[in-house]
């Protein structure tokens, strides 16, 4: 792995770094490498196979495996994403693990979490504990899970949305012919 710095990474025309690199303490705002190994730094956007953070922030990650460390994440979309004690904004991930995290919204296949939250979790397969989370809309969960809205109330509660909208309009249907 080559070290580089800001005033590299500016100097270079080229946005696209390929092979690896070491980021440390910089600020860079675009990167599109194979491996990708950030501490302490700031990532506007990032397009990597591998990526690993610590203590860093990033904007937008699109990468086949992830790993965050103590880390914030804006827009994640990973293969592969492990996250121990680090905030995350949208996450869309095949498997997720989590560890003393937290995340607004997560969209993933199989979700590991312990000690970790989440406002709106969506996935086929959660395991773990204690998930605390406000929405879950999950096939299968294991574990103890704290939660405001679980699928059987999520689906409870479109139903009977959609039968108030129906409602609505069909009283405002009959309105206007009345009017006409």
């Amino acid at each position: 792995m080559e070290e580089t710095s800001s005033e590299q990474l500016d100097q270079n025309p080229e946005p696209e770094v390929e092979g690896s690199v070491e980021l440390h303490q910089v600020s860079v705002q675009s990167l599109s490498l194979d491996q990708a190994q950030v501490t302490q730094s700031m990532v506007a956007e990032m397009q990597s196979q591998q990526a690993t953070l610590e203590y860093s922030m990033v904007g937008r990650l699109e990468s086949q495996h992830t790993e965050l460390s103590t880390s914030m994440a804006g827009m994640l979309h990973s293969g592969q994403l492990s996250a121990e004690m680090s905030n995350i904004g949208v996450a869309n991930a095949t498997e997720l693990s989590m560890q003393q995290s937290s995340a607004a919204i997560l969209q993933a296949g199989s979700v590991q979490m312990v000690d970790s939250s989440a406002a709106l979790l969506v996935a086929r397969q959660v395991t773990g504990g204690p998930i605390r989370t406000g929405i879950l809309l999950a096939g299968r969960v294991e574990g103890p899970v704290e939660t405001r809205v679980d699928t059987p109330r999520a689906l409870l509660a479109g139903v009977v949305a959609g039968l108030i909208t129906g409602l609505v309009l069909l009283v405002g249907q009959l309105y206007s012919r009345r009017k006409s």
